[in-house]
């Protein structure tokens, strides 16, 4: 009967907890947002499974979702990443579709932020078991953020998109479309020139530092600050282990760094740990092999690459 439970919230309330929850903010006018990282310079994607404790004991759910990260190049020295994670409703208990899209730029001048996510605010098991039984509504309703940061400010506008179909993260391009005409609210925050524009942004230089201590044979610690939705976050490197080579599930990767992450909300405080194995050799270097991270205390998220480069050793 649990089954239903390791995927209700399974990608919703990840996106909560690195990202912070979206609420409505108040006057302003729409940000301007202009990605211009057009050229895909690598792109990966990963098999979801999840981890659920309703009681004492952990039960496993293995491939209810996909997912994709982008890493993308521009002009000028602006680099992009994206993130597309989500539940595949042919695969979950009762077609369960919760799903998000994230995507960053950084770029000399600022950098922007854009993320769309189904609405979900489970909170626990017994509260996932009771969004999971359908309500019959036919509308169904995302939230969107848009973020700009310029100088010693970060501008957000948050979007209430309501659509007439369940759309799923095949039909990202669909629910973008219906992002210009709904309804939306701004706010402008100031921020230090040192901040990191975005979570994905924060990680990438993270992992890099993880990566160069690594090879010097130290582990590494390392904070960086990034904003969301109007609050501020840390995003903690705890510390680096090296692995001469990692496998996952019958697959040998080569060489790896496990990194040790956690998001801390400065406002509320809450912290939510996470883990990234990342390869550190020939075309893995830099990517994630495989993502652990726990939005809830009774779930845990978990990303394998399902599709590793011709060069990487894999076995099954």
């Amino acid at each position: 009967m649990y089954a239903r439970h390791i995927v209700s919230t399974l990608i919703v309330g990840s996106f909560w907890a690195l990202s912070g929850p979206v609420a409505a903010q108040s006057g302003g006018e729409h940000a301007t947002l202009s990605f211009s990282t057009a050229n895909v310079s690598r792109e990966h994607h990963y098999q979801v499974d999840a981890r659920v404790r309703p009681l004492l004991f952990w039960i496993r759910k293995s491939n209810v979702g996909d997912g994709r990260i982008t890493w993308r190049i521009g002009p000028g020295g602006s680099v992009g990443y994206e993130l597309l994670v989500g539940t595949d409703p042919a695969r979950t208990p009762r077609r369960i579709n919760r799903w998000g899209y994230l995507r960053e730029e950084s770029a000399p001048q600022g950098g922007i932020v854009f993320g769309i996510m189904s609405q979900s605010d489970e909170q626990s098991v017994e509260e996932a078991d009771k969004n999971t039984g359908g309500s019959g509504d036919a509308v169904h309703s995302f939230k969107a953020l848009r973020q700009q940061v310029t100088g010693p400010e970060a501008r957000v506008t948050i979007s209430n998109v309501r659509v007439d179909k369940d759309l799923t993260y095949a039909n990202l391009d669909a629910l973008l479309d219906a992002v210009p005409d709904a309804p939306s609210q701004s706010k402008t925050v100031p921020i230090a020139a040192w901040t990191s524009p975005g979570f994905l942004a924060a990680t990438a230089t993270l992992i890099e530092e993880g990566r160069t201590a690594a090879a010097a044979t130290r582990s590494v610690k390392s904070v960086r600050v990034y904003p969301y939705n109007g609050q501020l976050y840390e995003l903690h490197l705890q510390g680096t282990e090296r692995i001469d080579r990692f496998s996952r599930e019958a697959r040998t990767f080569g060489p790896a760094i496990r990194g040790k992450f956690r998001v801390v909300n400065l406002k509320t405080r809450n912290e939510t740990p996470f883990t990234v194995v990342y390869g550190v050799d020939g075309e893995l270097t830099g990517v994630p092999l495989f993502i652990s991270f726990r939005p809830r205390w009774w779930l845990e998220v978990e990303c394998v690459l399902s599709d590793p480069p011709a060069s990487a050793v894999a076995t099954r």
